[in-house]
């Protein structure tokens, strides 16, 4: 079910996740090694949003891959929303997924720091 009058928030809720994703992973040295596991965002009846996908711009969302390094594009949103099925419940796990990867890129970036 869509319900349009949140869908505008919704968007830019994830807009501002992602792109807190990609600063983050741009404040990586360059040489960062990909994390040991992916981050599986949601796996839903063999669909999955997950990162990275083989490069730390990289987000797997159902088939497809989207790079982000230079921005997050509005039908990457819309295609997490629509594997998502507009649920709450849904894009809240992968809003909370996406938290989880920016933490990850913290924890690099303090660990390079110490080194």
């Amino acid at each position: 079910m869509h319900f349009p009058f949140f869908v505008k928030e919704v968007h830019e809720l994830l807009k501002l996740k992602l792109e807190e994703l990609r600063k983050a992973v741009s404040k990586l040295p360059q040489q960062t090694p990909l994390p040991q596991e992916v981050f599986k965002f949601l796996e839903y009846r063999g669909t999955e949003i997950a990162w990275p996908d083989g490069d730390l711009y990289r987000i797997k969302i159902a088939r497809d891959d989207f790079i982000f390094e230079h921005g997050v594009k509005e039908y990457a949103i819309e295609k997490i929303c629509r594997v998502c099925g507009y649920q709450p419940a849904k894009i809240l796990k992968v809003i909370c997924g996406i938290e989880e990867a920016i933490e990850w890129c913290r924890k690099q970036q303090n660990d390079r720091r110490k080194t």
